[in-house]
């Protein structure tokens, strides 16, 4: 799926940006509706998408909320 579908995907339910709890280094940040879930590459992409959606614009002065890498792995990826 290009990225404009998943984006157009995303934005039908709430999406949030998030952490997963990995540590050591391995931690990467997500976009997810609670439905699909998709990485975030950098830190401009989260800029990006905090316009796109209307999401806080507070990062990266605060962190983004951290979830349960397991709890994350259950929502499948968005392809």
């Amino acid at each position: 799926m290009s990225d404009a579908l998943e984006l157009l995907e995303l934005a039908q339910h709430s999406p949030v940006l998030v952490r997963d709890g990995r540590t050591g280094g391995q931690a990467q940040n997500w976009i997810t509706d609670g439905l699909h879930r998709r990485q975030v590459i950098d830190d401009a992409e989260i800029q990006t998408l905090q316009s796109l959606f209307g999401l806080s614009s507070s990062y990266p002065t605060n962190p983004l909320t951290v979830v349960s890498y397991t709890i994350l792995q259950r929502i499948p990826l968005a392809t």
